[in-house]
Formats: structure tokens, C-alpha cells, sequence
């Protein structure tokens, strides 16, 4: 995948890395438990262990990435497992998860989250 950067990421978010998701809209609960756990310890604010951009609101994932978005990006990566790396593959519950949000155009949510 091109402009993708090898790195392990641990299981283990840094603090405060979701803070930016407490006001305003949010990303739908189980999309943003499972950004949280396994993208956001790389792909937070600011981006660690050279991941390329950060994985935090909906606007990141509408972000421009090379000649198409950072939400094609993703899907590209989840899809040929390429992602996460360092870690376990994603089970198949928590890659339905991000794969149906992204393939629906990465709405919002309609909830606050717990």
C-alpha cells in the first residue's frame, strides 16, 4: 500500500488520546471503541510510531491521503489485513465494524457514548 509506514503499535491508547471525541458529534460508539483500542495507539494526536495521519473524528478519515482519502486508505488496509500492525489481526466483529462504517461513508453517530 503506498505511503503506508511499518510500525508496531502496543494495544495500550496514550492518555488523553480521545479527548478530542467528547464534544460536538461523535463517531458512533462501536466505531470509536475500536479505534480507541486498536488504531488510536498509533494513529492518535499526534500520530506515533510513523503512522501518516490520525484516526480520531470523521473529518480525519474525510482527509485528502496521497490522490484519494484517508477513508479509502483505511478500507484498502483493513480489507488485505494490512493493518493493525505490530498487533493480532482485528477479530472479525471489530473489522465488520469499522468496514460497514467506512463503506457507509463514516456518518456520525447518534448517540453520546458512555
Amino acid at each position: 500500500m503506498a505511503g503506508v509506514v511499518s510500525a508496531a503499535c502496543g494495544p495500550t491508547p496514550p492518555s488523553g488520546i480521545d479527548a478530542g471525541l467528547d464534544a460536538g458529534p461523535q463517531l458512533p460508539c462501536d466505531v470509536g471503541a475500536v479505534l480507541r483500542t486498536r488504531c488510536q495507539p498509533c494513529h492518535g494526536a499526534p500520530p506515533t510510531q510513523g503512522a501518516p495521519f490520525p484516526l480520531l473524528t470523521q473529518a480525519d478519515f474525510q482527509a485528502t491521503y496521497f490522490s484519494s482519502t484517508v477513508r479509502a486508505a483505511a478500507l484498502e488496509a483493513l480489507r488485505t489485513d494490512f493493518m493493525p500492525l505490530g498487533g493480532p489481526p482485528l477479530n472479525a466483529a471489530d473489522k465488520a465494524v469499522l468496514v460497514d462504517w467506512l463503506d457507509a461513508g463514516v456518518p456520525l453517530g447518534t448517540t453520546n457514548c458512555p
